[in-house]
């Protein structure tokens, strides 16, 4: 069996280039999830994330298709403290020591928001289920920064700005963790 990854659709923060983090922001209109060439996978469970949306995104996948759907609060993305709610451009003005490269630093810690390894210990019962589970189709519903932390910590890899900078999850895309980990090595 499998474990997928689908990062929910583009919002309306992600196209002003607003930090969302854990601040809500409505979808764009008429997008669907491009889930080829896994489009005849049936999900035992799927793991979400309970903002809206990732809500709004599992709910376009067909009931048929997800056996069970559960709402995983550790699945929320990193809470971006004072960063949430600015755009990129000028919480690069405001706190330029917490970014590299024009990414967040991964070793920062940003004021109000969560670390790295904070994620990364909010994650750990995700990390269980998905061992435990494995002779499952697990679907993880989730945000960019969670689901890279997810996937590193599934690797056994390190989170590097190297890492960081390179490697992200698109929008509204349904894609195989094996997939990702043959194209990466």
């Amino acid at each position: 069996m499998s474990l997928f990854f689908l990062r929910h659709l583009k919002t309306l923060n992600n196209c002003n280039g607003i930090i969302s983090g854990k601040t809500d922001s409505e979808l764009m209109p008429e997008q669907k999830i491009y889930d080829q060439p896994y489009k005849n996978i049936v999900f035992d469970v799927a793991l979400c994330s309970p903002i809206k949306r990732c809500q709004d995104t599992i709910a376009l996948i067909p009931k048929e298709r997800i056996i069970n759907t559960i709402s995983v609060a550790e699945l929320v993305e990193r809470n971006m403290g004072d960063l949430e709610g600015v755009t990129k451009a000028e919480a690069m003005l405001r706190f330029p020591l917490l970014f590299y490269s024009g990414k967040v630093d991964v070793a920062s810690v940003i004021p109000n928001g969560e670390s790295i390894q904070d994620v990364l210990e909010r994650i750990e019962p995700v990390i269980s289920y998905i061992k435990a589970n494995k002779d499952k189709n697990v679907l993880v519903c989730s945000h960019n920064q969670t689901m890279k932390v997810l996937y590193c910590a599934l690797c056994g890899i390190s989170v590097t700005n190297a890492f960081w900078q390179v490697f992200n999850f698109p929008n509204g895309v349904l894609i195989r963790f094996e997939d990702i980990k043959n194209s990466s090595q």
